[in-house]
């Protein structure tokens, strides 16, 4: 019990908490996932404690970047079915370019290994 009540004296507690929601949105996202991950990062957005800890905007950037995500899949399948190659690409770059802003680099380089399909 002191251990835990240390733990949320120096604000280790919230810390471990904002982690445990990132990485549960990592790990919904990674399965694709995408309903999941985005209630992490909703679940984030909604606990002020965890947002006030964001401090480069994670948060924030990613959840657009997922909304944003399935309309530029579907505008992907839409220009392959029209054969226009060079916006296909410049989505998958504009795509991957926003998960390179939110440190998903996993994401961005799948994304740019497409663009060379």
């Amino acid at each position: 019990m002191f251990d835990l009540f240390e733990r949320f004296k120096n604000g280790r507690m919230k810390e471990e908490k904002l982690e445990a929601f990132y990485n549960l949105y990592e790990d919904y996202f990674f399965e694709e996932n995408m309903i999941k991950a985005e209630e992490m990062l909703w679940k984030i957005y909604s606990d002020k404690e965890c947002l006030k800890m964001d401090k480069k905007g994670f948060v924030k950037k990613n959840l657009i970047t997922l909304y944003k995500l399935p309309k530029r899949l579907e505008q992907i399948d839409q220009f392959k079915a029209d054969g226009d190659y060079e916006k296909v690409v410049f989505i998958y770059q504009k795509i991957a370019n926003e998960f390179f802003v939110t440190e998903e680099y996993e994401n961005a380089r799948d994304f740019y290994l497409k663009m060379k399909e």
